[in-house]
């Protein structure tokens, strides 16, 4: 089909199949758009916690990057006055 072509869509005829382009995919879309913004705001913090995951104590070994940590301790802060990322 070229596209300067006008043509119309098949419908649908499976139940099923309906149901999964009309109702679910749409669902799940909005699903996933939710947790994007949900947390992917929150990367940074989410990046300082998984310094703190046993699995990753092997990477810690070799040193963080430089602004490792510094989102985390600006939440702990409020509770330690103390708490720096070294």
């Amino acid at each position: 089909m070229q596209f300067d072509d006008r043509s119309e869509d098949e419908p649908i005829i499976d139940p099923y199949k309906k149901f999964v382009v009309e109702v679910y995919n749409v669902v799940m879309d909005g699903v996933i758009n939710s947790f994007e913004k949900r947390f992917l705001s929150n990367s940074k913090i989410y990046a300082d916690l998984s310094c703190l995951s046993p699995s990753n104590f092997n990477d810690i070994k070799n040193g963080l990057p430089t602004e490792a940590l510094d989102v985390l301790v600006s939440k702990l802060i409020k509770f330690d006055s103390e708490v720096t990322a070294g």
